[in-house]
């Protein structure tokens, strides 16, 4: 999302005054986060329709399949994320941009069938009716391409026209869910709600083809690095899933539903999704301030380095660029750490507000200060990526997801008192992991810069290439001559004709340079020498 953070900074630098930087913001805010807004908004006036529904069974169902699409698709997508994330990024950095437009095109398609396929398979395996078994399965497709779309969203730079895709996507589907919300049940609100997602998705294909130049038909080799970057599998895997972990624990251990395998806790998942709403200033921020600045200076160290500029100059840009990280992490934790607070001191007012249990408020100020730990975590994680670090992130994402899943399990098991502890200590100790791993590895990036790349020109690597077969195919006609070459006398024969600058003597001789010419009779070293200049004109010549 870094090209749309410089636009939006763009935005804050040539519009000056309080109301361009609260625009920018809530932007950034609206884009970052835009498909989990979009899904509050809708589940808030359902909340408020609540007596219209008939029966809570139904919304129970619905709000139940739209949290498993989001969670599933997001599992499911991390598998091959991260990884066509770095292919996009390779293909742009070689400017093949011919390239980018079929490699969206066969991402896009794959991700759908797939999609489609596994919540078809679910949906006849739970035994729903036809219809909202297609509807559901298609509501998880288009929450899966949703995802493809981010990647290439970066390219487009067009931040208002995602803020639109999202905004008039939200308004299909609150419109959607008044008109079909009476006599339809689950079928009705889903069936809205996935329109309102479907025209989300149409908006921002558009949005990502419109002016990009065509390849040819799908590239269907960009998920060749499915297979050539395992670390970043996993790494997108685990993360994801570990995201999820402590809620389907929770789900399937101490939760309710309307179907034995469509389950959900409404304690602690209300808790936990306003708790991820809280963090949304802090992905705005990161989008604006820590990923453009950091950027930029990223950037200047490593085209410090591909200039062959010297030493100092690169331990300089070293030095600026991890200041600007340093104070870019502070100014974040500034503000997402007053707003964390915030929510905390006031947590009673609005876990009574929504009607929860009194134990709500316990679990709502953990969450929320989990959830800080969190984003930290993520941005902890990017920054390892930026660095081609992907064996810390990889171990980052692992230790989240097994501290995540394994405290879940001890905390559902303690009881009520305990729900929430589990998640903030697994994000907190995850953090403090992969800030170890980072600060580390960036004591040593010089060494490791160096060491583990091939950082030279790409002409001069062509040129060195080049040079080192011409020499082996140099030393291969000597060998092949050597061994079919004549007796030296066939050879003078046969030397073909060559322009001749100096004539060579009849008889061989050694081959010297002769400075001043030898006299006809012996004279000492000292008369050889030629005369010392006698004045300023012959000493000028």
């Amino acid at each position: 999302m870094a090209g749309i953070g410089f636009e939006l900074r763009k935005m804050i630098d040539e519009r000056e005054g309080f109301v361009a930087k609260v625009r920018a913001y809530a932007c950034a805010g609206l884009i970052s986060s835009g498909p989990w807004l979009m899904t509050i908004l809708t589940l808030t006036l359902l909340n408020l329709a609540g007596p219209y529904l008939g029966e809570e069974s139904s919304y129970s169902l619905f709000r139940a399949l739209v949290t498993y699409a989001f969670a599933f698709s997001l599992i499911l997508q991390g598998v091959a994320q991260m990884a066509i994330t770095r292919r996009v990024a390779d293909l742009l950095y070689a400017e093949r941009y011919d390239r980018v437009l079929p490699a969206f095109a066969a991402s896009l398609l794959l991700t759908g069938l797939v999609h489609l396929a596994i919540g078809g398979a679910f949906c006849v395996w739970a035994g729903f009716g036809t219809v909202l078994s297609w509807l559901a399965a298609s509501l998880f497709a288009i929450i899966g391409m949703t995802w493809i779309v981010l990647i290439w969203l970066s390219v487009a730079r067009q931040y208002d026209e995602v803020l639109r895709a999202y905004i008039y996507g939200t308004l299909v589907a609150m419109v959607g869910v008044v008109l079909l919300l009476l006599g339809h049940g689950t079928v009705g609100i889903l069936a809205a709600y996935g329109a309102g997602q479907a025209f989300t998705l149409i908006l921002l294909i558009r949005t990502v083809t419109r002016g990009m130049e065509s390849g040819g038909p799908r590239d269907f080799s960009v998920l060749r690095s499915v297979i050539h970057l395992p670390d970043l599998v996993l790494i997108g895997l685990f993360y994801n899933t570990a995201i999820w972990i402590d809620k389907m624990i929770f789900w399937f251990k101490d939760g309710i539903g309307p179907h034995p395998l469509v389950r959900y806790h409404p304690l602690y998942d209300t808790c936990s999704f306003l708790a991820y709403l809280t963090v949304i200033p802090a992905l705005a921020v990161n989008l604006i301030r820590l990923e453009t600045s950091f950027y930029e200076r990223y950037r200047a160290y490593y085209g410090a380095i591909l200039g062959g500029t010297p030493l100092a100059v690169i331990e300089e840009k070293k030095r600026d660029m991890l200041r600007d990280l340093e104070e870019s992490v502070v100014r974040l934790l500034r503000v997402q750490g007053a707003i964390t607070v915030g929510f905390i001191l006031f947590a009673g007012p609005i876990i009574t507000f929504l009607e929860l249990p009194p134990a709500g408020v316990r679990l709502f100020r953990l969450t929320c200060l989990g959830a800080l730990f969190h984003v930290m975590l993520l941005i902890n994680i990017l920054m390892q990526l930026y660095f081609d670090l992907r064996r810390q992130a990889l171990a980052t994402s692992l230790v989240f997801l097994l501290l995540n899943g394994g405290l879940a399990w001890w905390s559902v098991n303690r009881g009520v008192e305990t729900y929430g502890i589990g998640y903030c200590l697994a994000a907190f100790l995850s953090l403090l992991l992969g800030f170890l791993l980072l600060h580390r590895s960036l004591e040593n990036l010089d060494y490791m810069t160096f060491t583990n790349q091939p950082i030279a020109l790409e002409d001069e690597t062509r040129e060195a290439e080049t040079m080192a077969e011409q020499s082996q195919e140099e030393d291969e006609d000597e060998e092949d001559d050597e061994e079919e070459a004549p007796e030296e006398e066939d050879v003078i024969e046969e030397v073909p004709e060559r322009v001749e600058i100096y004539p060579e003597p009849e008889e061989p001789e050694p081959r010297r340079v002769i400075l001043y010419p030898e006299p006809e009779e012996p004279v000492t070293q000292t008369d050889a020498l030629p005369p010392g200049p006698t004045d300023d004109d012959t000493l000028a010549e």
